[in-house]
């Protein structure tokens, strides 16, 4: 089903790739030489050795991966800490690495930030992230789980600076990480992922490392990680979730035209696609073949259906060749069946029932925000993209019997 391809080359001699293979063999040897020398100066080696290693080393045969993988980190016991709240870097009796890691895979706005304060509110115990600075506070170092290991995921430890004091979990600790293929404003040869690409991004942890507070990147052992939640919103929801992002980002910014021109409505949402399709057209038909390009440009915001259906893809290949146990949750059902839904993620955590859970609101159903031909479109591409696995689990949000189908924006409002 991956009948998605990239181009070899800029030649017209091509041959086929699944889109999960990611891209041409030029654009990975010069992806593997960036991470080479990226990882090489986060490793502090001297620029004799940098350029012996690079002139060395044969393309393709070395990564950011590899050479965190054989790196031996400065482990950072309690003693080296600052602070004063030392007594919970105690090391667990049956292991190191506890609480096990559970991570919660989802794309952006699929209902992370709900997920992850509901697990803590009504277990009354913390989480985690892999990204550090979400739960360290302004001018403070990141806290790591491990005592021993730096490299994360964090957590906001038992000082009380980020909200309420909540310990760790005894066996999984939910961990937020939201892989790759995820950025919004970006051209294909930036969301393109492979199967390694996509994996390293899931356990991909960045912090600020004590004493000096310098933010620092890690690639973790993805055999800690020993289950998973895989988090699934419906995708016309998900793309508005995304645009209303970008808004309220350029809000911060103060990028007052720009959110003038960008109304938080279907207007505002529909030039929003137009723009991103626009933008980046050229790049499209220089990293993929003829018919997808054709394919891509048929559809409405064709770039963010090409990177939710491909996330999907590629989350279902990571937990099921690393062999972790996962647990599919489909964001609307917190609206259909709430209690069980939370008491599943509860069980499936192995995390007691501490509290009642919170209120779910639906929000809205943004349905009249694409013209009917623009939904079929997107349910073409998402078909002719997913794998049997996503298809199978995203099939649900095309019915169209579902009242989301009989509300459309005209085609004169486009």
């Amino acid at each position: 089903r991956n009948n998605g391809c990239v181009k070899t080359s800029r030649s017209t001699s091509r041959r086929r790739i699944p889109l999960t293979m990611g891209v041409s063999p030029k654009k990975e040897r010069n992806r593997d030489d960036i991470n080479r020398m990226d990882a090489m100066k986060k490793l502090g080696l001297t620029a004799g050795l940098c350029i012996a290693t690079f002139f060395l080393t044969k393309p393709g045969s070395s990564s950011t991966a590899s050479l965190f993988q054989e790196r031996k980190p400065n482990n950072l016991v309690a003693s080296d800490r600052p602070g004063k709240d030392l007594e919970f870097w105690n090391l667990p009796k049956d292991g190191e690495f506890t609480p096990k890691l559970a991570w919660l895979m989802s794309y952006p706005n699929s209902g992370t930030s709900f997920t992850m304060t509901c697990v803590e509110h009504t277990s009354n115990l913390s989480t985690a992230t892999n990204y550090g600075d979400e739960v360290t506070a302004k001018g403070d170092y990141s806290l790591s789980i491990y005592p021993r290991h730096q490299e994360g995921p964090f957590w906001e430890g038992m000082s009380g600076k980020l909200g309420v004091i909540r310990p760790l979990p005894e066996r999984y600790v939910l961990v937020k990480t939201h892989c790759g293929s995820r950025c919004i404003k970006c051209d294909p040869s930036e969301y393109v992922e492979t199967y390694e690409s996509f994996l390293d991004a899931c356990r991909l942890s960045s912090g600020r490392v004590a004493p000096i507070r310098k933010k620092q990147e890690y690639l973790y052992p993805v055999e800690r990680v020993k289950k998973a939640i895989h988090l699934i919103r419906n995708p016309y929801h998900n793309f508005v979730a995304r645009f209303h992002l970008e808004r309220k980002n350029a809000i911060a910014k103060g990028k007052d035209d720009w959110v003038r021109d960008h109304p938080s409505n279907a207007t505002g949402f529909q030039l929003w696609c137009k723009e991103l399709d626009r933008d980046y057209s050229k790049q499209e038909y220089e990293m993929f073949e003829d018919e997808m390009v054709k394919k891509l440009r048929r559809t409405p915001c064709h770039g963010e259906v090409f990177k939710y259906t491909q996330w999907h893809n590629l989350a279902f290949q990571v937990t099921e060749k690393a062999a972790i146990d996962s647990l599919v949750v489909f964001y609307n059902d917190y609206e259909t069946k709430f209690e069980e839904t939370v008491e599943t993620i509860l069980d499936f955590l192995e995390l007691p029932m501490a509290d009642s859970p919170r209120h779910f609101d639906p929000g809205h159903e943004y349905s009249e925000y694409y013209t009917e031909v623009g939904k079929k479109q997107i349910r073409r591409l998402v078909n002719e993209l997913a794998s049997p696995t996503t298809w199978n689990h995203v099939e649900r949000y095309f019915d169209e019997k579902d009242p989301f189908f009989h509300t459309h924006l005209s085609e004169k409002g486009v």
